[in-house]
């Protein structure tokens, strides 16, 4: 059960002033909670393959990013990813400190819809819900060239990460946890 969260409170902007940082999202859950464990598999929803992308240790909360610190990791390790759809296991601390938690939007889901196109005409598959995809070091370096050329990018219009993506891509990835294995 997630602890109560304080709303007052939640909403700050970071040190660089790109994207929000969100207070009290609840505990930090083990891989297991995190959708990975079962047999290498990490589950995220489809936007979340691009997200994966640029994440260097910032999001919505603390416990967001413990979540996606244990995601990276397991992904470094060598779990695949299965594709859910809806909301996945990271998109729970935000639900649990969100009023009206972007996650069930409409534009997150067309974002989905969007990576899952775009990303999947790259690597010559269908993404959809139930699709595992291993992330080999060579597939998350030709995933990252697709987005810094922006084919993957139209998913993220409106997002806004978008600026800190864009650094972190510009500076060629520095800092970012997924390497794939």
């Amino acid at each position: 059960m997630t602890p109560p969260v304080d709303r007052e409170n939640r909403a700050k902007e970071t040190a660089e002033g790109e994207g929000p940082e969100r207070e009290g999202a609840g505990a930090r859950a083990g891989i297991d909670d995190a959708g990975a464990g079962d047999a290498g598999v990490v589950e995220l929803r489809a936007h979340h393959l691009l997200c994966m992308l640029t994440f260097a240790g910032k999001g919505y909360s603390p416990g967001f990013v413990a979540r996606f610190e244990e995601v990276a990791a397991a992904i470094n390790a060598g779990a695949a990813v299965k594709i859910v759809d809806g909301p996945d296991p990271l998109c729970a601390c935000v639900i649990a400190a969100e009023k009206e938690p972007h996650c069930f939007k409409a534009s997150v889901t067309e974002r989905d819809r969007k990576a899952a196109r775009d990303v999947g005409e790259n690597l010559g598959l269908t993404i959809e819900a139930g699709t595992v995809i291993p992330l080999s070091h060579t597939r998350v370096d030709e995933m990252r060239t697709w987005f810094q050329q922006g084919t993957t990018r139209p998913a993220c219009a409106g997002c806004e990460w978008d600026t800190l993506c864009a650094r972190l891509a510009d500076g060629g990835f520095e800092g970012c946890r997924v390497r794939g294995v």
